[in-house]
């Protein structure tokens, strides 16, 4: 099961809805031809001091995605003994991705891209911790700070949003203990004319 799979067998209990903000468009601004792979990593991806930029992927789903990655040798999970191989990141900027994935919120420089960078940006976090509701539209799930600047970068796309709480810190499952607060934000419809929203996993619509 993929992270966020997991994730929504565990939203049983109940969800804590908070206000939708007022959607808007601004101005854009330059390409990010990494878009789509700081995505991925803010979801799903490690930085280490050693190894540098690195995921590991697991389903036949996960290799296929359009990441620039090189592909390191291939193991067994020891929990689960699925396989899975390391893709690194060789050209990325490894300072720019610790702030990513460490600092509270997304950097300013990110809501300066152009609109396709964005739109790719949202794909790759959609890719790495992202599920299709049931009833149509999306979901991405993550800490309350990186959750609530994801409904930013969707009103600066035009886009309505929904963020939620999803579970709080000290919850236990049978799956796992949550040492902080799980948010997530819900995008049930938008128009794929004006704002091409996509998954390479599957279809927003």
């Amino acid at each position: 099961s993929t992270t966020s799979e997991i994730i929504d067998q565990l939203l049983v209990g109940k969800q804590v809805i908070l206000p939708r903000s007022t959607t808007q468009t601004t101005e854009f601004g330059s390409d990010n031809p990494d878009a789509y792979d700081l995505g991925f990593i803010l979801a799903d991806g490690t930085v280490s001091s050693t190894a540098g930029v690195f995921a590991e992927l697991y389903s036949n789903a996960d290799k296929n995605l359009p990441l620039n990655v090189v592909k390191g040798k291939t193991c067994v999970s020891s929990y689960a003994g699925t396989e899975f191989y390391r893709a690194y990141w060789k050209n990325i900027d490894v300072e720019f991705v610790k702030q990513l994935k460490y600092q509270p919120g997304l950097m300013s420089e990110i809501f300066g891209w152009s609109k396709k960078s964005i739109i790719d940006f949202i794909a790759g976090w959609i890719d790495g911790d992202g599920s299709k509701n049931e009833n149509g539209g999306f979901r991405i799930y993550g800490v309350e700070q990186k959750i609530r600047d994801a409904q930013l970068l969707f009103n600066k796309l035009g886009v309505r949003s929904t963020v939620c709480k999803a579970r709080k810190a000290g919850d236990v499952t049978n799956f796992c203990s949550f040492t902080r607060d799980l948010y997530y934000i819900n995008v049930v419809e938008f128009n794929p004319n004006e704002v091409p929203l996509y998954s390479n996993r599957f279809d927003l619509a």
